[in-house]
């Protein structure tokens, strides 16, 4: 199962997952993952307000919609990337899976480049990532 998630940049300054969220099957082709991660992107928001502290206690939208009771079972397993967005290209950085202590940790090195936003081409870039993710 691939999930496809949005993050908006709250005033302070951070990420949080603002809702948007899609699933796809892992054999979904390179061209419709592309366009749920672009769809992500245009989704995605910066100076929204900073959640309460009981709002940040809440479930992630991720865990819920996966039907799991916490997010460090969300966790287990996971490989993720994060998808950053330019005028007219895509950064793809695969992350390290540091668990609860960690967190998502960006693996740099491992980064890729993608000088377009033609959905396959996110596709198969966000895919070659997520082989590089542990």
């Amino acid at each position: 199962m691939l999930w496809v998630c949005s993050y908006s940049q709250t005033v302070d300054g951070f990420w949080v997952m603002n809702g948007a969220i899609e699933s796809l099957d892992d054999s979904t082709a390179d061209e419709r993952l592309g366009s749920s991660v672009l769809d992500m992107g245009r989704v995605s928001r910066l100076g929204v307000p900073t959640p309460t502290v009981a709002e940040l206690s809440r479930p992630a939208p991720v865990v819920v919609a996966a039907g799991l009771r916490s997010y460090g079972v969300y966790l287990k397993g996971l490989r993720s990337v994060s998808v950053q967005f330019g005028v007219n290209s895509v950064r793809v950085v695969p992350q390290r899976n540091g668990g609860t202590k960690e967190g998502l940790v960006p693996i740099d090195h491992a980064s890729v480049d993608l000088e377009s936003l033609e959905p396959a081409i996110v596709g198969a870039g966000v895919r070659a990532s997520l082989a590089e993710a542990i």
